[in-house]
């Protein structure tokens, strides 16, 4: 197996990060979380099986929080790596380094939070058993995926998680979840062969599949690695083009699921998209930061791009679920945004690698916190229907705190979640456009509209849920819904007004694993954040957003204009019947094939062939070619030039003869008179028309009048009978 020793190395090569200690710590955090799994499903046995399910599978995510949360304790002094040999031929490893418990701990937060939602949102008769079983599954292999320490684990529990969350999507069984599981696997599985085509050639280029930068890696095979597994792990992040399945799986998964996918699904992608563009960084003292440049100004457009088209398309949809969905996309490109200047940086990539870190958590507990807040108003309301959820969030004082705190944090308001994430990367943009990157001022621009539009989805939501009337029916929260609310409530305000706090506690160990050490990432990132410039931008960015949220509530939120019919969604959709047709044909074709016959007549041809080929007397049929290629030049020298063109000079002269002698002015007299024979013939016509209408007109007239003596005639002879009435 190869050494993975070295698998960590940052994008700072002046930096080098802490050695890794061995140790199966890793791998046996990775077995007790799966080993939740079974458990789960156990508890089904247990009387009462219901309370007990949910309370495994709450336990379950608890576990993994815990876990997650000492080996990041017990990782200040250097990274722990388990190597397992032989595992599937290859031996797979586990690394419990920050950059993954970073994500890990994040993700088993709000997998608590989810679970707890499904206690209360997972009626009876709906397979509460099945749910919290792949739900548990599915936190253990994000767990693992985190925790790998080469590309083959990665991919191994990348896949897993990916299947089993199908389940997840599809728990419903609605006709929209079904199709939104479809479009869901489709990708996850286009994604995953574009890893492992990736996967493929790195052990072809490195003669291995450590996830560390090397100089191998930027020529040609190595650049086809990076895009391939990038193309693989964008599909998950949402990043545009592939952005479409959020949008479908989110409204259609039931709500703990789609809490799922909204905080923390789409981030795995991210990671892996981290993770690979680190490949290109400059590894040990080298100093070659072209590729992971070049990376990262590529990456740059594509997440403002998703920026940009998740919040325009946020501001519309009459669905709550669908609005917070494109809203996630959005909140994706705006992490992208800081994963991509993390590199466009170079050595100075600290300010956007923490950037994202911190929107990592700012959107994790705004956007987790609005699912989730929304997932219990909807149980209650029975729909997610703006229209039906009209002034709901109002009414309990500590619901419609929450929700103000969530949809603020959202728009990157100051003192709210999601403001010192968007100051910092914004920051990065500057710093970027610094370095004399010409279409960097552009971006920026692109970025301030971003956030204008996240203001505009982010009022419409507020507007809807706490400006409105008071909705009919009132929302009532049990204790656990109020502890949980509250949990959020505090958070949100802890990272409003402290978001040093987790720049200290997270995000400075994060950009350690990456090689940067504390003090300069602080000293690089811990700028003022109610400085007057950041103040200015989020002040100008509120206000189009409000002015384009006013606009567009006067219209009802219907556009001014059409959007295209073609969708990225109608592409996979025609790829899909298309490629099952041909699938079908060629299974119907090869079917109707008699491998007994077929082959015979195979046999038979090429014997033919055979023969035929030692039929041919090379001997006899060289010198025939030599007598036909004789014969044609013979041909060719008999035919004389000039005779030719005698002949076609003396047709030339007739036909002018011929021509000349046609008299012009007798021709159009003819041609008149002709006229004039036609117009008395289609005269003559007409008139033997109107006579046979008239002989037929006659023929009715007389057939009348001798039908009416007849009947004259039989009044007369036969008198009507009277009938008598008896009433007696």
């Amino acid at each position: 197996m190869v050494d993975v020793m070295t698998v960590l190395s940052g994008p700072v090569a002046a930096a080098a990060p802490a050695a890794y200690r061995e140790s199966m710590l890793p791998f046996w955090v990775v077995m007790a979380v799966l080993a939740t799994v079974p458990l789960v499903g156990l508890a089904g046995l247990i009387p009462g099986r219901f309370r007990a399910i949910e309370a495994a599978g709450v336990g379950a995510s608890v576990l993994a929080l815990v876990l997650v949360g000492w080996l990041w304790s017990l990782t200040a002094n250097g990274p722990l790596l388990a190597r397992i040999p032989g595992v599937l031929g290859h031996g797979i490893a586990f690394s419990a380094g920050r950059q993954g418990l970073f994500f890990a701990l994040v993700t088993a937060g709000v997998w608590v939070a989810a679970s707890l939602l499904a206690v209360d949102y997972l009626a009876p008769g709906t397979s509460r058993m099945r749910y919290h079983v792949f739900s548990a599954f599915c936190l253990a292999c994000a767990v693992a995926r985190y925790l790998s320490a080469d590309l083959f684990t990665l991919f191994l529990f990348f896949e897993m998680l990916s299947l089993g969350f199908y389940v997840l999507v599809i728990h419903d069984q609605t006709p929209e979840a079904l199709a939104a599981g479809r479009t869901y696997l489709f990708l996850s599985i286009l994604g995953g062969l574009s890893i492992l085509a990736g996967m493929g050639v790195l052990v072809a280029a490195t003669q291995g599949t450590v996830l560390k930068p090397d100089p191998a890696l930027h020529s040609l095979p190595g650049l086809i690695t990076v895009a391939a597994m990038y193309f693989g792990f964008a599909m998950k992040a949402g990043l545009v083009p592939a952005h479409f399945w959020v949008p479908q799986a989110l409204p259609a998964a039931p709500a703990p699921a789609a809490l799922l996918i909204g905080a923390v699904i789409i981030k795995t992608g991210a990671y892996g998209v981290l993770r690979t563009l680190n490949l290109l960084a400059p590894a040990g003292a080298a100093a070659d930061w072209t590729p992971a440049v070049t990376a990262g100004r590529i990456l740059l457009p594509v997440a403002l791009g998703t920026m940009l088209l998740g919040g325009f398309l946020a501001i519309f949809p009459a669905n709550a679920k669908r609005v917070i969905a494109y809203s996630s996309v959005s909140q994706m490109g705006q992490l992208g945004v800081g994963l991509a200047l993390a590199f466009v940086l170079a050595e100075g990539g600290a300010l956007g690698l923490a950037g994202m870190a911190l929107h990592v958590i700012n959107h994790a507990l705004a956007g987790g916190a609005l699912l989730l807040l929304l997932g219990m108003v909807a149980l209650k309301a029975g729909d997610s229907d703006l229209a039906s959820l009209k002034g709901i969030g109002r009414q309990p004082p500590l619901l419609a705190l929450a929700f103000l705190l969530a949809i603020a944090g959202i728009a990157g308001l100051p003192g709210f979640p999601g403001y010192a994430s968007r100051a910092m990367i914004l920051e990065g943009l500057r710093a970027a456009a610094g370095r004399g990157f010409p279409e960097l001022g552009a971006l920026e621009v692109a970025y301030h509209l971003g956030s204008a539009l996240v203001v505009a989805y982010a009022a419409r939501l507020g507007w809807e849920l706490l400006g409105s009337r008071r909705a009919d029916r009132p929302v009532t929260l049990t204790a656990r819904d109020s502890a949980l609310v509250a949990a959020f409530a505090i958070l949100l305000v802890l990272t409003g007004i402290r978001p040093t706090l987790w720049l200290r506690l997270l995000v400075a160990p994060f950009l350690e694993a990456f090689g940067y050490s504390s003090e300069t990432a602080l000293a690089q990132v811990g700028f003022d954040f109610l400085a007057p410039l950041p103040l200015l931008a989020t002040a100008l960015t509120t206000g189009v957003g409000l002015v384009l949220f006013a606009y567009l509530r006067r219209r009802d939120f219907v556009l001014p204009f059409r959007l295209p019919r073609w969708s990225m969604e109608s592409l996979v959709d025609g790829i899909v019947f298309w490629g099952v047709k041909a699938c079908r044909l060629a299974a119907s074709v090869d079917s109707t094939l008699d491998p007994a016959r077929a082959v015979p007549y195979g046999q038979g041809a090429a014997r033919a062939v055979a023969a035929l080929d030692k039929s041919l007397d090379p001997a006899r049929a060289v010198p025939l070619g030599k007598d036909t290629a004789m014969f044609a030049a013979m041909v060719e020298r008999t035919l004389d030039p000039e005779a030719l063109a005698r002949l076609a000079g003396t047709a030339a002269n007739l036909a002018t003869a011929a021509d000349g002698a046609m008299d012009p002015a007798r021709a159009l007299a003819g041609g008149r008179r002709a006229q004039g024979w036609l117009s008395r013939a289609r005269a003559a016509g007409l008139r033997s028309l109107s006579g046979a209408l008239a002989a037929e007109r006659l023929r009715a007239r007389l057939s009348g009048a001798l039908a009416g003596r007849d009947r004259e005639t039989a009044d007369r002879d036969c008198p009507p009978r009277r009938t008598i009435m008896n009433i007696d």
